[in-house]
């Protein structure tokens, strides 16, 4: 078993854990620079979106289909938060932000959802070979 998988896990949860701290500190007033909860919150956001892009080496057409979705999804949660630090009092912006982070911590069930449905309408046990659905076939080739 490969120690590299939870090496990376480790490394996208850090920042995150860091923008929280970041946060507690600026709610409780602490001398930090104006708007380091965004620029903290955007580091988590593209760290996290860095590790998934080179998270897809060895992996199916598929499996890198959706991961690639939720890269562009990590994304788009990152440039909303640059957008929020600039538009701070805009409703439009707040609620792209929290659509695009509701939309990233529900899309690792959108991807389980897609890939027991396509083993489940396969009579299969697996998604290893996505080239033996014809559905699938004509959309990832």
């Amino acid at each position: 078993m490969s120690v590299l998988p939870s090496v990376s896990r480790c490394v996208s949860v850090c920042p995150v854990g860091l923008s929280g701290l970041v946060d507690i500190l600026v709610h409780h007033g602490a001398p930090l620079p104006p708007d380091c909860q965004y620029f903290a919150g955007c580091l988590a956001f593209i760290v996290e979106a860095v590790l998934f892009t080179f998270h897809l080496h060895g992996r199916t057409q598929l499996d890198v289909i959706t991961h690639t979705l939720l890269v562009y999804v990590i994304y788009a949660c990152a440039v909303v938060t640059i957008l929020e630090m600039r538009y701070r009092r805009s409703v439009i912006v707040a609620i792209a932000r929290a659509y695009t982070v509701l939309l990233q911590v529900t899309q690792p069930v959108f991807r389980s959802v897609i890939l027991d449905l396509v083993v489940w309408h396969s009579g299969r046990t697996s998604v290893s070979d996505w080239r033996t659905f014809p559905v699938l076939r004509s959309t990832c080739s």
